[in-house]
C-alpha cells in the first residue's frame, strides 16, 4: 500500500512539474508581478515597509527580491523561479503531511489556485500558503517546537494579508496553549518568553505597515458580491453546480463537523469571517483573494482530521464537500489558464524595443497596467513618462496603483498634464486602449491655445494602439 501511494505521489508531482514549468516559461508578468519588482528595485527596506499600508501587504515577499531587482539581473526570472518553489513545496508538503485522502490531494493538486494561480502568477502568495500549510503540518506538535512555530507565525504574517488571517488565528490557538501549559510548567520559561517575544515582534511589524487607513483601497459589500459572483458563475455548468453545491455543504457540514474540536472550528469561523469583513467593508477582493475562503477551509479540516483520525461518516462528508469546491475549480479555468500566462508584457516591450523610433522617443503610459513593461524597458534607458501625473515613469509612492487617466476625445483635455508630459525635443508616443473614445484612426485634443494630434503609429492587435502625438500651437 505504501508503495502504491509512494507510486501515485511520485506520478502526480512529476504530471505537476512539466505542465506548471511549460507554463512558467511562456508566463509574461502582469502588472501587480511587475510592480513588486518595481517597488523592490527602486526603494530600501525601511521605505518600502512604509508602502506596505498603501500596498495592501507585507514585506518578506520585497525583501526577497530585492538582491535580484537591485542588481537588475535576469528579469522576470528570478521572481518567477522563487515563487514557483514555494507553490510546488506546498503541494508537496500537502502530499506528505496532510491527512486528506488521495483523491482530494489530487484534486487539490490540479485545481485552479494550486495548478495555475499561485505557480505562475508570482506574487506573495504562495510563500504564505507554505507556511500556512506549515503551521497546519505542526499544529498538534507545536508545543514541542514553542520558538520554531512561533517564527513560523510571524513569517507567516508578514508575507500578506491573506497570510494574515490564518497566522493571527494560529498564534491565537499556540497562544492560549502556551498559556495553559506554562501553568502547569510543561513549557520553561525561555520557550514561554522567546515565544512570545518572537510574535509580539511579528505583530508590531504588521501594525507597522498596516495600522492606520487607506482610502484608495476601500470596497463595499456590493462591489464583493459582483467580484464573487462573478468569480463563482462562469460559463460551466458542471463547475457551477459543483461550486455552489460544494460551498452550502462546506458552510453547513464543516462547522457541524469541527464542533467536535473548538478549535479547528474557530480556526473556520474566524478565517472566514475576517475575509467576509474586509471584502465587505475594506476591499472588495478578486479571484486570488477569493481563494484563500477554500485554503482555510482546507486548513480548517486539516486541523481537525490531525486530531481525530477516526473516520465517520460525518467527517467523510465534510472532506467531501471542501473537495466538491476544488473540483469545481479544475473545470472552472482552462479558458482563463491563457489570461494567467500571457500578460503580453515582454512581446509588448520587445516591440518598443525593436523599433528605433520607438526606442529613441518618448513613450506616454495612460492606464496603470501599462506599468508592467517598465522593468522591461529600464535596462535600455527608454523614456517613458506617466502622463496625467506629468512625470517620469520612475516608481513613486504618490503614484501607486494611481488611476492614470486616458483622452477621451476633445472635451477630456488638460492641458497642464500635456505640457509636462510631452517632450519638446523627441517623438512622442502615447500608448492607449482601443476603445470608441481612442480610435484607431486617430484623434484630435484641443483647446484655445494649441491642438494635440494623435496620430496611429502601430495598431497591437486592435487592443493597443500607439499613437504619434505631436503638439501644434494655434
Amino acid at each position: 500500500m505504501k508503495l502504491k501511494n509512494n507510486m501515485l505521489f511520485i506520478s502526480v508531482i512529476t504530471i505537476y512539474i512539466i505542465v506548471t514549468a511549460l507554463r512558467l516559461i511562456y508566463h509574461q508578468p502582469w502588472y501587480d508581478e511587475a510592480l513588486a519588482w518595481n517597488i523592490a528595485q527602486q526603494l530600501n527596506l525601511l521605505e518600502i515597509i512604509h508602502l506596505m499600508r498603501v500596498e495592501g501587504h507585507t514585506f518578506i515577499w520585497y525583501l526577497l527580491l530585492m538582491p535580484f531587482a537591485k542588481a537588475d539581473l535576469w528579469y522576470p526570472w528570478p521572481m518567477l523561479i522563487i515563487n514557483y518553489i514555494f507553490a510546488l513545496a506546498s503541494v508537496i508538503y500537502m502530499w506528505k503531511k496532510a491527512p486528506f485522502n488521495n483523491f482530494t490531494k489530487i484534486v487539490v493538486t490540479f485545481s485552479f489556485p494550486f495548478f495555475i494561480l499561485f505557480p505562475l502568477v508570482a506574487r506573495c502568495y504562495a510563500i504564505g500558503v507554505l507556511l500556512l500549510f506549515f503551521l497546519a503540518g505542526l499544529y498538534r506538535d507545536k508545543l514541542k517546537h514553542p520558538i520554531t512555530y512561533s517564527v513560523l507565525i510571524s513569517l507567516c504574517a508578514n508575507t500578506s494579508v491573506m497570510s494574515v488571517i490564518g497566522a493571527s488565528a494560529f498564534g491565537f490557538l499556540f497562544a492560549l496553549d502556551m498559556i495553559k501549559e506554562a501553568l502547569k510548567d510543561n513549557v520553561s520559561k525561555r520557550d514561554f518568553i522567546v515565544s512570545f517575544s518572537v510574535m509580539a515582534l511579528g505583530a508590531c511589524l504588521i501594525l507597522w505597515q498596516l495600522g492606520g487607513s487607506n482610502a484608495e483601497i476601500q470596497g463595499n459589500g456590493t462591489d464583493f458580491i459582483k467580484n464573487l459572483s462573478e468569480y463563482y458563475i462562469g460559463t460551466n455548468v458542471l463547475s457551477n453546480i459543483l461550486a455552489i453545491t460544494g460551498s452550502i455543504l462546506s458552510a453547513i457540514l464543516l462547522p457541524v463537523c469541527l464542533f467536535k474540536n473548538k478549535k479547528a472550528l474557530f480556526f473556520f469561523l474566524y478565517t472566514i469571517g475576517v475575509m467576509l469583513f474586509i471584502f465587505t467593508q475594506i476591499y472588495s477582493g478578486f479571484t486570488h483573494h477569493f481563494v484563500f475562503f477554500f485554503v482555510y477551509a482546507l486548513i480548517s479540516y486539516w486541523i481537525y482530521a490531525d486530531e481525530n483520525p477516526q473516520n465517520t461518516l460525518l467527517k467523510r462528508a465534510a472532506e467531501i464537500a471542501v473537495t466538491l469546491v476544488f473540483l469545481s475549480h479544475i473545470f472552472t479555468f482552462p479558458d482563463t489558464a491563457y489570461v494567467y500566462i500571457h500578460s503580453g508584457s515582454k512581446y509588448f516591450a520587445d516591440y518598443i524595443l525593436k523599433d528605433n523610433n520607438l526606442k529613441n522617443g518618448r513613450i506616454i503610459l495612460y492606464y496603470p497596467l501599462d506599468k508592467r513593461v517598465l522593468p522591461y524597458l529600464r535596462k535600455d534607458k527608454v523614456d517613458v513618462w506617466f502622463y496625467c501625473q506629468g512625470q517620469k515613469a520612475t516608481y513613486n509612492s504618490a503614484l501607486h496603483d494611481a488611476v492614470l487617466c486616458s483622452p477621451k476625445g476633445p472635451k477630456y483635455y488638460v492641458p497642464a498634464w500635456i505640457e509636462r508630459s510631452l517632450s519638446k525635443d523627441k517623438t512622442n508616443y502615447s500608448v492607449l486602449k482601443i476603445t470608441d473614445e481612442t480610435p484607431l484612426e486617430g484623434f484630435i485634443l484641443e483647446d484655445n491655445r494649441r491642438r494635440i494630434v494623435f496620430e496611429l503609429y502601430k495598431d497591437m492587435n486592435k487592443t493597443y494602439g500607439i499613437f504619434k502625438t505631436t503638439e501644434y500651437e494655434k
